[in-house]
């Protein structure tokens, strides 16, 4: 037993300054020795088991069963509210561009002094400690309309900083744009040179003769040429990048010959060469050049001569279309990531289900006529056709509407390496098997084709989750959109299926969704009024719940309101409302209401009519719409802040007065971001030599207790649920599996992460691994972020996302079927997102990092997963590492202060609790910085949306026929006669039912008409005054 004791030191009233830092997306995982032998098993790895001291508070879950939905990549909103505009696309993490004058350059009329005060003003967002002495002005450029143009070079003492160069651009004499690179003030010792420039001159001579032989300068080549053998400057360089040490360095350029000129920088403290590079200008390059776009015509596989726009690059021809508007042929055009275009590409018979080692190939031909592919004619050609549809229906620019390429990718074959019977959408590209008995290759179906692009716009904006009611309704909006696509008829893939397997000849029909058939039992029959409602489980078995058979219900109801109203006023209002009335949680009853509503918007009251009668003539009648959960109660403990010192040597704890309550707490090295129960009682976190730690905390003795979880020294990352009962880890395999415990007996199960797509049973597997982690208000969920790839011609594209997995089952008490939804989709390329971290009382909101690799820019932002909208905290120069207060109304962080250490920052939230109210300030500065906070309170509470805490039954109640389809019964020994609450709520702690009866003594027995709920899960919650019984129901149609 351990004691910690409290102490209290004046916060410094710092401004919170950002201070640029340049950092991969994830440098703290350089910490962990990965693991170099065989990957770990789960029966190799063990817990200790452990118990608590101190008893947690009984949280049932079931009312906060909350399901986390896939959203569209979120959109970055820029802060209106600075003086100046402030660019960061350099990855040195200063800023590339800075737009407008300071408030203090304003005041100033001399224009260099101006420049000058400029800069100072700039010193902490350019991390130079002396702009005065640390710039000089090279060059002054009158230009036109009233601007001129001023260069500026970076200097530390006498020494130009190598590629330390700034442009200023005033026009009558006020400052609009400074822009250029630049360095934080080199930390260099000495600078003076030991290693002379005649030795350095001696030594690239050496090291270019290792390429061409030295071939003295004749009087021709040197006068009348103007070569030089050597030229040579003393410069202060970042051999490694901005993110390196500056180094004192001779640039030498030799030339050896006159057909070689090469430079290289030597160490002038040590001599070692650090750097070459030719300096040669070739008049032809080994590249071929970049002819452009060019169109022919090909044959597909409906015997069709189809128009195909390629690329041309040196006489070969790509299956590459850049013809379309959302092409910007002022950009670098590289084949091998292609911006703005329809590109389709060849998976060459591999599969990606599962596959690390999936690639794709460039489809090439000779000329703008000659592609042998029929598969790869279809698929190009119906991407183009789909396209346009969007474009010229709706306005849509390409998928993601901003002009994202479009991927289409043929030859899959199934996990075992025969052909696929199926096409999916992936989340960031279009797959197509080759088809076998079933299918005929699915290319060759232009509504197909649109169907999968469909899935990608129906992410891009409602994003209906792939379960249930709403993953029906993802599936209906992609085939209605490939029936309007190829709107010959209302039949989906007429022209891929064996009538051996499809007799109606067709996949599904809008019109007939019995598709031929009376049978509910065939595999192409689909229910087309609630009444048929095929009630499924959400597993993959189960068809997430019936995603494929239950759209056949809103299928019919768009085909007899397109019927009524006609085909262009009918897909107008879906798209409306798909893109501005659907939320995640969508049911069919959500369906109608969005639907009416945007036909009033668009349209008269004799549209509106025909809508609602067509989702009547269905069985999608009025009901109540989907509602935000409410949130649960905020904890009443004293709020305390949990956080690593800036060298990870120590965890500490402070109050939120930002004073010190024990510093150091914990004197031992972590590795990871440290986690927290709800109550404050346990502490995780993993130590320098890989292993797992738990600290028992008692806050009213002021003692604590430290169990080693672990002693095999495998571990980089661990979690503690909510209730302190489970844990999540990760282990230095660096690998795809997440690996959960419980605490009391140290059980676990390892769960493969994956990356989900819009077919049965499929996952790309691109999964590499997984690092920051946190455990739902549910007790039965983890979110996570994790590192993925995606094969590319002539390489990989990584990137980060966060997902949610399902873990453990309240109900049962025991391990959860490890389904998988992603938080975002269709993220744009250079684009991660990562270090999520729950609200701390609305399980529905999330904040984040941000990560645009393109912009070299960090954000911090929040996201509502129920309304789908995201908002702006903080522009940061580094991850954020966000974490919520305990009300939620503040969010702290991680920063840097002017002197470049690390601490923690503090911001104000709206009440949306997704953007910012105010400015940032330095909260908790340390004894030796500060970094990976975490705010937490030291009261009980119980983690759902009634804050009434009731003992819960474990005997007493019994539920029958469970699962039920119209008449509930209820038997309960009550005991005692008082008045009993009776309510049933939905998994989003919605109360559906209610009724309060007086009941007697004893045995009990009571009857609840349910016929009119919708199928689902339910939670049944039985109260008195001092106890309660919950009972999971499930309710078919």
């Amino acid at each position: 037993m351990k004691t910690f004791t409290l102490r209290y030191f004046a916060l410094c009233g710092l401004l919170f300054s950002t201070v640029l830092l340049a950092a991969q997306i994830k440098p703290h995982l350089d910490l962990v020795k990965k693991n170099t032998g065989p990957a770990h098993r789960l029966e190799d790895m063990r817990i200790q088991p452990f118990q608590p001291a101190i008893p947690t508070t009984a949280r049932p879950f079931d009312i906060t069963d909350f399901q986390y939905r896939t959203l569209p990549h979120p959109v970055l909103q820029k802060n209106t509210n600075a003086s100046i505009k402030i660019q960061y696309t350099d990855r040195s993490g200063t800023p590339a561009a800075i737009y407008g004058e300071t408030s203090e350059a304003r005041a100033v009329r001399d224009t260099e002094q101006k420049i000058f005060v400029q800069l100072k003003a700039l010193r902490e967002y350019l991390r130079i400690e002396n702009p005065g002495q640390e710039f000089r002005i090279v060059s002054r450029q009158e230009g036109k309309n009233g601007y001129v143009h001023y260069k500026l070079q970076q200097y530390l003492e006498d020494v130009p900083v190598y590629g330390g160069e700034l442009t200023i651009h005033l026009r009558d004499n006020e400052i609009e744009l400074l822009n250029g690179s630049s360095y934080p003030t080199p930390k260099i010792s000495r600078v003076a040179p030991a290693y002379s420039v005649e030795k350095a001159q001696q030594k690239a001579m050496l090291e270019a003769r290792k390429i061409t032989p030295e071939q003295k300068l004749t009087k021709f080549q040197q006068e009348v040429m103007g070569l030089q053998t050597f030229q040579s400057e003393l410069f202060i360089h970042y051999p490694d990048g901005p993110q390196g040490a500056a180094r004192l360095v001779w640039r030498v350029e030799v030339v050896p010959n006159v057909y070689h000129r090469e430079a290289y920088f030597i160490d002038a403290h040590t001599g070692d060469v650090l750097r070459h590079q030719s300096l040669l200008c070739k008049a032809h390059s080994a590249e071929l050049p970049f002819n452009g776009p060019a169109v022919g015509t090909a044959t597909d596989l409906l015997g069709q001569n189809r128009t195909i726009n390629s690329y041309e690059i040196g006489g070969t021809y790509l299956m590459i279309d850049a013809s379309r508007p959302m092409f910007n042929s002022s950009l670098q055009f590289d084949p091998a990531d292609p911006r703005g275009v329809i590109w389709t590409l060849d998976a060459e018979d591999q599969t990606p289900i599962e596959n690390d080692s999936f690639s794709v190939a460039q489809i090439l031909g000779n000329s703008p006529n000659d592609w042998d592919s029929p598969i790869a004619v279809s698929a190009h050609y119906n991407a183009g056709q789909a396209y346009e549809y969007f474009r010229s229906t709706f306005g849509r620019n390409s998928i993601n509407g901003r002009g994202g390429t479009i991927v289409s990718i043929i030859n899959v074959t199934d996990e075992d390496s025969t052909s696929l019977e199926n096409a999916f959408w992936s989340g960031s590209a279009m797959f197509y098997g080759n088809g076998g008995d079933v299918f005929q290759p699915l290319a060759r179906a232009l509504d197909v084709a649109g169907h999968e692009m469909s899935h990608g716009v129906v992410q891009t904006t409602a994003n209906l989750e792939y379960l249930s009611q709403s993953g029906a309704l993802n599936e209906s909006f992609a085939d209605i959109f490939g029936a309007m696509i190829d709107r010959d008829n209302w039949q989906i893939g007429e022209d891929i299926v064996s009538t051996n397997f499809f007799p109606s000849g067709a996949l599904r029909d809008l019109s007939n969704p019995h598709n031929g058939t009376n049978n509910p039992n065939q595999h192409f029959w689909q229910p087309e009024h609630m009444d048929e409602y095929v009630d499924l489980p959400e597993t993959e078995e189960g068809d997430n719940g019936g995603v494929h058979i239950n759209s056949g219900i809103p299928n019919r109801a768009y085909y007899l309101f397109a019927t009524a109203v006609g085909k262009d006023v009918a897909e107008q209002v879906y798209y409306n409302a798909l893109d501005n009335y659907l939320t995640r949680f969508a049911q069919f009853s959500d369906l109608r209401i969005s639907v009416l509503a945007s036909a009033g918007e668009l349209y008269n009251n004799s549209v509106v009519q025909a809508a609602a009668s067509a989702f009547d003539q269905v069985g999608i009648t009025e009901e109540e719409a989907s509602e935000e959960p409410e949130d649960v109660q905020i904890n009443p403990g004293n709020q305390v802040v949990l956080f690593a010192s800036g060298n990870r040597q120590a965890l500490n704890l402070y109050n939120y007065n930002g004073e010190p309550i024990s510093e150091p707490f914990i004197d031992e090295n972590v590795i990871s971001k440290p986690s927290v129960s709800d109550d404050g009682s346990i502490i995780l976190f993993v130590d320098n030599d890989q292993n797992i730690q738990l600290i028992e905390i008692d806050w009213l003795g002021g003692t604590y207790t430290q169990l080693a979880l672990t002693d095999d020294g495998r571990w980089r990352t661990a979690a503690i649920s909510k209730d302190g009962r489970l844990l999540a880890a990760l282990t230095d395999d660096f690998d795809d599996q997440l690996y959960i415990y419980r605490l009391d007996t140290g059980d676990g199960r390892a769960y493969t992460l994956d990356n989900p797509t819009t077919a049965e049973g499929i996952s790309t597997g691109t999964v590499a691994y997984a690092d920051i982690l946190e455990w739902g208000l549910n007790g039965s969920s983890v979110m996570y972020d994790a590192k993925s790839t995606i094969s590319k011609v002539d390489g990989t594209i990584e990137f980060w996302d966060i997902g949610f997995i399902d873990v453990w089952d309240p109900n049962t008490d025991n391990f959860g079927s490890g389904y998988i939804t992603k938080l975002f989709t269709g993220l744009p390329e250079g684009v991660s997102v990562g270090n999520p971290t729950f609200s701390k009382n609305s399980p529905f909101i999330i904040a984040l990092d941000y990560i645009d690799e393109t912009e070299g820019t960090y954000s911090m932002i929040g996201v509502n997963v129920v309304t789908g909208e995201t908002g702006h905290i903080f522009n940061n120069s580094d991850l954020s590492f966000p974490n919520y207060s305990v009300d939620d109304s503040e969010i702290i962080f991680d920063g840097f202060n002017s002197s470049g250490n690390r601490v923690l920052g503090r911001i104000a939230l709206a009440s949306d609790k997704i953007n910012r109210d105010g400015d940032a300030f330095i909260f908790i500065s340390g004894e030796s910085g500060a970094r990976w906070g975490i705010v937490f309170a030291t009261g009980d509470r119980e983690l759902s949306t009634d804050t009434e805490e009731l003992e819960i039954q474990a005997a007493g109640l019994k539920a029958y026929p469970n699962p039920v389809q119209d008449q509930l019964q209820i038997e309960l020994e009550s005991p005692a006669a008082e008045m009993t609450s009776i309510r049933l709520f939905d998994p989003l702690g919605r109360n559906v039912y209610s009724q309060q009866e007086m009941l007697s003594t004893g045995l009990q027995k009571l009857s609840l008409p349910l016929g009119n709920l919708s199928p689902g899960n339910y939670v049944l919650d039985i109260r008195q005054s001092n106890r309660r019984w919950v009972e999971r129901i499930v309710k078919l149609r």
